[in-house]
């Protein structure tokens, strides 16, 4: 759960900074809106910077790979897709 969890985060961060250097942050339900629009070119320069820091100090990949073994991995896909097979029968 914890490796699932990083990644998710990891990839947002990584989506917001290549928002940013692009300039634009288009809205999820009408993509032609940009969310940027009007906000100072400093100011998305500026948190660029901070989300580059984060994502530089953010927690490697490997050690949270080995905080947690591959079989306890393996067991919670397995419960996942069970769970998953479960309540699609029930439908």
């Amino acid at each position: 759960m914890y490796i699932f969890s990083y990644l998710l985060i990891e990839g947002l961060i990584d989506d917001m900074i290549a928002c940013i250097a692009r300039k634009s942050c288009p809205h999820y339900f009408v993509p032609e809106v940009n969310l940027f629009e009007g906000v100072p070119d400093d100011f998305l320069q500026t948190c660029g910077q901070k989300l580059i820091e984060l994502r530089k100090t953010f927690p490697d990949r490997h050690l949270l790979q080995n905080a947690r073994s591959d079989r306890w991995v393996q067991q919670q896909a397995r419960r996942l897709r069970f769970d998953a097979l479960r309540d699609f029968g029930a439908q």
